[in-house]
Formats: structure tokens, C-alpha cells, sequence
């Protein structure tokens, strides 16, 4: 080959070779670091996943049931690692008895129906340590042009700690229904819309209605005419006031009589500080506000008569001071100390006083007996 024939290869100048290099190397660069910030997301992921207690499971239905399960997964089902392509019938057997029937059914429904989400919740009995937990299922159906379920895409949610949370809820709630309902006194809880959400069986009997008929009655159809307005005006500025306040009023019992109950209502506040109504107690008070009208009218009874005794004593006692006023003997009146509280005319003339000179002295220390010596000695001896 001579040195003319070299000029048909194509050789590239050394910058340029350095310039590709650099670039391959770059581009291979950019794929490792692409590649490791994928294995850390996804290691974020998985992470996540495990705190959050949620794993993923993947279903293909071509073929049958082919299973494909996450690390995640496994751990909230109790299944080693080596059983990530599990079987149908191993899933189905993990299912609680009691929730089996029912979840199989429920799972075999959805993929012969035409909706593409599946939701699902039930007890499995995990195969490591025994233990039921709940699950929350969350997934997506991928069908075909005819609707047959291709695929099944979603999620497991361990839900044991929210599920014990409601039992829980319930439970209390369940006492709390069986406390108000021994108690004897009408006790209810409002929503904002003032309907009941609760009612025990003492207001349910004082109504004379069924449970979900009571809880929606507008209870100022039994308010007493001569209470409705007060009572609705006073009931409207306490739940506007988000402050206990207390109702006293007349209502119609079932069985029609009007009996007086006093009410008090507390206000309810959510977790995070709404309000969301009240929760009220009516207590019977009829008995004492019929001893307090019988005490009114036994004090009307008393006042009147004392009125009227006054009267007669004010009376004889007109009738006294005339008799003595006219009188010609010397007539006075003394307390149980000899003290003078009243003398006439005729017995002042004879001392030629008047009243303001001897009322209220010792009636010894006058001068019907001052002006005879040892009169008054004698006169004060006949007391003491």
C-alpha cells in the first residue's frame, strides 16, 4: 500500500477522539449516577413503605393467578422471602375463617365485574408468629377491550392499629349507650344542625316514639304555649354563647301531661377544636316547681293575714287610746322593765307635764312619785 492509499481512511484527530471519549464517558457518568439516585428513591420507597406498613402486590390473571409480591409485602403478610410468587389458593388460605367466604366472593365479583377499582378489608392469621392483623386493600383492575381483568395493580395497608382504634370506639361507645340508657332522666347529643345523633331510652319514652323517629323530632312541638317563645329565644343565645347554658320549661309527656323539666347542655368540640354541637340532660323538676307555687301562695296566705292582723291591732289599739284618752282616771302603759310608754291626758295634767318629759323613763323616776319621798324606792321594789 502506498502513501497516497492512506488518505481513504478515516482517522480521527486526536482532539477528537479525546472529545468522544470524554463524552462516552460522561454519558456513562450520567447513567450511573441516574442508576443510583433510582436505587435510592426506590430504597426511599421501600422504606417508606415499611414505616407506612404498606405493600405491593401485582396479579396477573392471563394465565391463571400469577403472583408477584414486595418485600413489603411479606413482611406485613408473615411470608418469607422465597414466597414472593405465592399461590391463589396460599392467599386464600391466610384469610381469617371468618372473613374468608366473604373477601374470596368479594375478590372473584370485582374481577368478573366492569370496574377497574378493588377495594377490600379483612383478617389474615400470618403464618410466622400467628398473629391476626387487618388489611386495607387498595388496587386497580387492568381490563381489556371486553372488559376481562388483565391485570390487578395495588396495595396492602396493614390496618390493625386502626381497626383496634374502632373496636375500641365502639366498645366505648357501647358502654356509653348502655350507661345513658339506665340512667332515669332524658339525655340526648346534638349535631350542628340540631338533629340528634343520640338519644337514650328516657328521651325516647318521654317522647312515645321509635329511636329514629324521636332523634329527628323538633322538640318545640311539645314546648308549653306559654314557654315557646322564651324558651326558643333563650335556647338560641346559649348555643350561639358555645357556653353550658340551662332551659327551665313545660313539655307534653307521650302520655300528654305537662311536666317541667330543666335542661342543661354542654358543648362538644372535635380534636381539633370545632364545634359540633351539644350533649344535653333534662332533669323532671314538676314536684319542686309545684312546691315552690305552693310555698308562693302558703307566704300570699301568710302576708295576707299578717296584713290583716296588723290591721286588727292597729284597730283595738285606735280603739284603746280613745278609751283612755277619754278617760278621767290616770291610765298609762309600762314595758316589763317599768319603763313609761304611754300615759293620757288626765295623768300628765296631774303632773302638769307632757308626754316628752316622761316617756321612756323608769316609771319610779316621774313625777307622779319623785316629788313624794321614798315613793319611787317603793314603786321600783314592787318590779324587782
Amino acid at each position: 500500500m502506498t502513501t497516497s492509499d492512506t488518505s481513504n481512511v478515516n482517522v480521527l484527530p486526536e482532539s477528537a477522539t479525546d472529545r468522544l471519549r470524554q463524552h462516552l464517558q460522561q454519558i456513562a457518568g450520567e447513567r450511573d449516577r441516574a442508576h443510583r439516585a433510582l436505587q435510592e428513591r426506590e430504597a426511599e420507597l421501600a422504606r417508606i413503605q415499611r414505616i407506612g406498613r404498606v405493600g405491593g402486590v401485582e396479579v396477573d390473571f392471563r394465565e391463571g393467578f400469577k403472583n408477584r409480591r414486595s418485600p413489603e409485602y411479606l413482611i406485613i403478610h408473615g411470608l418469607p422471602p422465597d414466597a414472593a410468587n405465592e399461590t391463589h389458593e396460599q392467599w386464600v388460605e391466610r384469610i381469617h375463617p371468618d372473613d374468608r367466604d366473604r373477601t374470596v366472593k368479594q375478590f372473584l365479583d370485582a374481577l368478573a365485574g366492569r370496574d377497574e377499582d378493588y377495594n377490600a378489608t379483612y383478617r389474615i392469621v400470618r403464618p410466622n408468629d400467628g398473629q391476626i392483623r387487618w388489611i386495607d386493600v387498595v388496587a386497580k383492575i387492568e381490563r381489556d377491550s371486553e372488559g376481562r381483568a388483565l391485570r390487578l395493580v395495588g396495595a396492602h395497608i396493614d390496618a390493625t392499629d386502626r381497626m383496634l382504634a374502632q373496636e375500641k370506639l365502639r366498645e366505648s361507645e357501647e358502654r356509653f349507650r348502655l350507661i345513658a340508657d339506665s340512667a332515669p332522666v332524658p339525655m340526648w347529643v346534638t349535631k350542628l344542625d340540631r338533629t340528634r345523633s343520640f338519644a337514650n331510652r328516657a328521651y325516647v319514652d318521654f317522647l312515645g316514639l321509635p329511636f329514629e323517629e324521636a332523634i329527628a323530632f323538633d322538640w318545640r312541638k311539645r314546648l308549653h304555649p306559654d314557654d315557646q317563645q322564651r324558651v326558643v329565644q333563650e335556647s338560641i343565645a346559649g348555643e350561639a354563647s358555645l357556653k353550658p347554658f340551662v332551659l327551665e320549661a313545660r313539655y307534653m309527656r307521650a302520655d300528654g301531661e305537662w311536666r317541667w323539666l330543666r335542661s342543661e347542655s354542654q358543648p362538644r368540640w372535635d380534636p381539633t377544636g370545632n364545634h359540633i354541637g351539644f350533649i344535653g340532660v333534662a332533669h323532671d323538676i314538676t314536684a319542686a316547681k309545684q312546691g315552690e307555687r305552693d310555698l308562693r301562695q302558703l307566704n300570699e296566705i301568710l302576708e295576707l293575714r299578717i296584713t290583716e292582723r296588723t290591721a286588727q291591732l292597729e284597730s283595738n289599739e285606735a280603739q284603746m287610746r280613745a278609751i283612755l284618752e277619754t278617760s278621767h282616771q290616770y291610765q298609762g302603759l309600762l314595758n316589763l322593765h317599768g319603763d313609761l310608754l304611754y300615759a293620757n291626758k288626765t295623768a300628765l295634767a296631774g303632773i302638769r307635764s307632757d308626754a316628752s318629759t316622761v316617756l321612756g323613763k323608769p316609771f319610779w323616776d316621774t313625777p307622779w312619785f319623785s316629788g313624794t319621798e321614798g315613793m319611787g324606792g317603793t314603786v321600783r321594789d314592787a318590779f324587782f
